[in-house]
């Protein structure tokens, strides 16, 4: 029998299955669709590009094709215009916007372009703001020594007792979570919902009743990088 559950899904689907309260903006980032155009003959002559999907939606199966459809015709349009060849083409639209958790603490986008370190700290992340228009995106770079933090409660939905989360449905404003949605960011928050999901097994307990130090701890004993007060 399961006794925790990690969801990484990205739009927090098993949170939406569990009935738990999650949150999108009628707003949506376009996805970004990648592909190379080239020269078949030299290869290494090819090209790699990106276009944007307007009004990628990832919510369901049905809008997940659609933006696919959409952003292949896009490619397909520029291919016949162009005197090159499709050399390689993305399996499926990337989305950047889907539903968030909300969770024991939002993260703003105050929190993290100050570098707040939370109480709760159990990861970091580095990436600037970086929100997608219709008009293309402006990063906004961190200031210098500023490494913003990831708080466990950010991470396990409100009235939750078995589930937590990890990647871009992190409980968050929608300017913090323009940063929050990359690999590394996710990769250890993955790692902080893991450890704190074993541990509340472990212990027969829930994920926010876990304490920090033995959070920490098993973060340390695999390695990770534990956020520290300076």
């Amino acid at each position: 029998i399961c006794k925790q559950i990690v969801d990484c899904t990205g739009g927090a689907e098993v949170v939406g299955l569990l009935g738990l309260e999650r949150l999108r903006g009628e707003e949506r980032q376009p996805g970004s669709y990648l592909f190379k155009i080239g020269d078949p003959h030299n290869p290494a002559s090819s090209q790699l590009k990106r276009l944007y999907v307007h009004g990628a939606d990832s919510t369901n199966s049905r809008t997940v094709t659609l933006a696919n459809l959409t952003g292949r015709k896009s490619i397909l349009s520029k291919v016949r215009n162009s005197k090159e060849r499709l050399m390689h083409l993305q399996p499926e639209t990337g989305f950047r916007e889907s539903y968030r958790i909300i969770g024991e603490t939002v993260v703003t986008v105050q929190d993290y372009t100050s570098g707040r370190h939370f109480e709760d700290a159990v990861s970091y992340a580095f990436y600037p703001v970086d929100l997608h228009t219709r008009t293309g995106v402006k990063p906004k770079p961190l200031k210098r020594g500023i490494v913003p933090t990831v708080p466990i409660s950010s991470l396990i939905p409100k009235d939750s007792k078995n589930i937590i989360v990890a990647g871009r449905c992190i409980s968050s404003d929608r300017l913090a979570n323009s940063a929050l949605r990359v690999q590394a960011a996710c990769m250890g928050m993955g790692q902080a919902a893991g450890a704190t999901a074993a541990l509340a097994v472990r212990n027969k307990t829930t994920p926010s009743s876990v304490p920090l130090e033995k959070i920490h701890g098993l973060l340390r004993d695999h390695n990770a990088i534990v956020p520290e007060k300076s």
